[in-house]
């Protein structure tokens, strides 16, 4: 999530980042009044709101709910752009031929991918 992006041009703002971000978000309030529901047992309701609202983003999630084309176009640039950092970071660590040709590939591909999607987006 945007911490391997490979530029800043490639950061995006878009709803699955939203939808992601959410979901930790009520985790962590099920963890959080999970452990503490012993000493105030009037955070069931609480609890019980965190785990819906975690399936229900777990849903959209899964479904792609409100998720455009200007959306997936918005995630995927992302998504290539941190696999672009992920090649370089490990491609010197790379011991079989096949796979060093394999990710030298994948990064001039991904490169063109950015910039054949960023021509779709509606802005």
């Amino acid at each position: 999530m945007t911490l391997l992006v490979n530029t800043p041009s490639n950061v995006t703002t878009n709803l699955n980042k939203v939808y992601i971000s959410l979901l930790i978000a009520m985790l962590m309030g099920v963890f959080h009044t999970g452990f503490t529901i012993k000493d105030n047992p009037s955070n069931l309701l609480l609890l019980i709101f965190f785990i819906i609202t975690s399936i229900v983003l777990v849903i959209c999630i899964r479904q792609q709910y409100l998720i455009n084309q200007n959306q997936f176009l918005l995630s995927m640039i992302e998504h290539h752009a941190e696999a672009i950092t992920m090649i370089k970071k490990v491609k010197h660590k790379l011991t079989n031929d096949h796979v060093k040709e394999l990710a030298n590939k994948m990064l001039d591909y991904k490169y063109a991918q950015i910039d054949e999607m960023k021509k779709y987006i509606d802005k």
